[in-house]
Parts: structure tokens; sequence; C-alpha cells
């Protein structure tokens, strides 16, 4: 499944994870984890802080998390 046509579709990368939404008016296709992660947290409008400093730390360690997977 994760090297067939359908899922290359979604992650040219045929790697896992990926996601594909199809909630809205178009599907989006997203893939990487840290990616994954930064879009949920702005669909939803959680997780991230408003503020610009923390949210910059809360990148900066999601950045960090994903250099060492």
């Amino acid at each position: 499944m994760q090297f067939g046509s359908e899922f290359v579709d979604v992650n040219p990368n045929s790697k896992i994870p990926s996601l594909l939404d199809c909630s809205g008016t178009e599907d989006i296709r997203v893939f990487e984890s840290g990616s994954i992660l930064f879009y949920l947290a702005e669909k939803f409008n959680a997780f991230l802080p408003t503020d610009v400093v923390k949210r910059t730390r809360s990148e900066e360690h999601t950045s960090e998390l994903q250099s060492h997977s």
C-alpha cells in the first residue's frame, strides 16, 4: 500500500506518515510529521501559542524533535 500509486499521490516520497484531508472544498495532501502537526494545529486553531515568542519556541522544539527521528 505504501508504494502503491494512490499513496504516492499523497506522498511522492512513499513515506509514512502522510495525511489526506478531504474535509474541505479541495483535498489537501500533507506529509512529514512536523508538517502534519503544524497543519492540524493551524486547521483547528489549537496547540500553538498565539504569542510570537512562545510560538517560535514551540516550532523550534518541534523542528528539533524532527531532526532526531
